[in-house]
């Protein structure tokens, strides 16, 4: 009974270490993308590697949006994301969305202060 319950462990721990491998392969990185917003009337959207955003490959982002003043927002808009308020006027804080994005142009910028805009490109 005991050999029984040592083998049955045995082959259990083998499961386990086999699935876990075989979903390490298989597991995708999605970029993320960090956007500021505030405290002035400035906006930005930079790589994980801290350079402004210009251009992607279409796919799975993550954006994480930090709003440093309760007078903004930050939306997104473009092909397939219609005008995404990420951050609403009256957050602040940090938000993160999970977005597939297409190719085009989209544009990030706050509704209340249009002027605060930026633009990119998907390929």
């Amino acid at each position: 009974m005991r050999v029984r319950l040592v083998v049955l462990a045995s082959g259990a721990v083998l499961v386990a270490v086999g699935i876990a491998a075989s979903a390490t392969a298989t597991t995708l990185v999605v970029p993320t993308l960090r956007g500021t917003i505030g405290p002035g009337y400035t906006i930005s959207l930079k790589s994980t590697h801290g350079k402004n955003v210009t251009t992607l490959k279409h796919g799975k982002y993550t954006f994480s949006v930090r709003d440093r003043a309760n007078i903004h927002n930050f939306t997104l808009n473009g092909p397939g994301v219609r005008n995404k308020m990420i951050t609403g006027t009256s957050f602040v804080g940090t938000k993160t969305v999970a977005l597939t994005l297409k190719k085009g142009t989209y544009t990030y910028y706050c509704t209340v202060h249009p002027t605060i805009t930026g633009t990119f490109k998907v390929t």
